[in-house]
């Protein structure tokens, strides 16, 4: 009985080692196979954007960059995705009267919004910082530096921690627009100093718009950035939400990173 009860305790014990060796090495995506039969498989889902291209447009091709990496993303679940456009002021807004969103996309993270929303991993990265005006006077190193200056900021915008509290403490002198090519006519009009902005995004405007395009030499980039932001998929702070943030990050860990790359570099080459 004791040689036989042995025997049994050996087999047990090598049948761990085998289970624990296929958690181990099977890979990831067998494992996790069963995505696709989840309750989300073969539905789709609904989120809101706005047109701030060459990230995000309605008549952008795929979208924008960040519409094709999250399409992708979810499509490895085998959940489809569709965006409606609305000015960013109405895209949080649209989330409280229309229950069939999910949730919205690009954002920057903050600490105020993870406490509403779950965020996504990354699906891309912003280089954001100031424009001004070619042989202006704009300079800064240091917040404090900014205070000097009219600085032009899009209402609603996820800007940088240190700058939208200082904006929000009246520590700046700022105006806000609905957008950015306002804010760029409000610059080359010299109503503001300096404007916020993604350095892809004034890249964009001024290939593409002919007021811009033909006085483009007259636009800088300044050199010394607020941060390189990454961007997010927002989800509602619902199981549903978790479920689908959850299913949308295990996309892009198996077909996303790649693809991010390879948009980011499509953006960097434009």
């Amino acid at each position: 009985m004791m040689i036989k009860n042995a025997t049994t305790n050996r087999w047990h014990r090598w049948r761990a080692v085998i289970a624990a060796f296929f958690v181990l090495y099977i890979p990831h995506s067998v494992l996790a196979a069963d995505t696709t039969s989840s309750p989300f498989a073969g539905t789709t889902v609904r989120l809101a954007s706005l047109d701030w291209p060459p990230y995000t447009g309605e008549n952008l091709r795929g979208q924008g960059s960040s519409a094709i990496i999250s399409r992708q993303a979810f499509a490895v679940s085998n959940i489809g995705m569709t965006t409606v456009f609305y000015p960013w002021r109405r895209v949080l807004d649209s989330l409280h009267s229309d229950e069939s969103l999910i949730g919205y996309y690009p954002e920057y993270k903050s600490a105020d919004l993870e406490k509403q929303f779950y965020f996504s991993d990354s699906i891309g990265n912003s280089a954001l910082g100031f424009v001004s005006l070619a042989g202006s006077a704009f300079d800064w190193t240091v917040p404090d530096d900014l205070k000097k200056w009219r600085i032009g900021v899009v209402a609603g915008y996820v800007n940088e921690p240190v700058f939208d509290r200082m904006m929000k403490n009246g520590d700046l002198k700022t105006l806000a627009a609905n957008d950015d090519v306002t804010l760029l006519r409000l610059l080359h009009a010299k109503r503001i100093d300096a404007a916020v902005m993604d350095e892809q995004v004034l890249h964009y405007w001024i290939r593409t718009m002919p007021e811009f395009s033909a006085v483009s030499q007259e636009f800088v980039f300044h050199p010394h950035l607020l941060g390189t932001k990454t961007l997010h998929v927002v989800f509602r702070k619902t199981e549903q939400g978790r479920q689908l943030r959850d299913l949308f990050n295990y996309g892009l860990q198996n077909q996303g990173s790649n693809l991010i790359s390879a948009q980011q570099e499509r953006l960097l080459s434009q």
